[in-house]
């Protein structure tokens, strides 16, 4: 959880609301979806919090932990897993919605 940590003081240092999309493409490694939500939740609760542990915030602290950039294959991958993940909630999602319209 600490680079989460890190990548949101990352965002919020350069004015972007950290976001599970914008955490999980500058992720070194994948993490459980579950993980990274519950980590940008704690995070967003108190920041300050966070940016005590000693994590860069800063842009010149940024530049010399920023992950390489990932190779056209290693995108292309990830963003089917996202896109896979995606499908995969999107179909969960219809059959909640279609059991509450049968209940309701």
């Amino acid at each position: 959880m600490d680079e989460i940590f890190r990548i949101a003081n990352q965002l919020a240092a350069n004015g972007q609301p950290p976001s599970t999309a914008l955490v999980k493409a500058r992720l070194r490694q994948p993490v459980p979806m579950a993980t990274l939500i519950t980590a940008i939740q704690r995070w967003k609760q108190d920041p300050e919090a966070y940016k005590s542990l000693g994590f860069p915030g800063t842009a010149d602290a940024e530049s010399s932990a920023a992950p390489q950039p990932a190779s056209p294959e290693d995108q292309l991958e990830m963003l089917q897993r996202q896109v896979e993940q995606l499908q995969q909630q999107v179909t969960m999602l219809a059959k909640r919605v279609s059991l509450l319209e049968q209940l309701g």
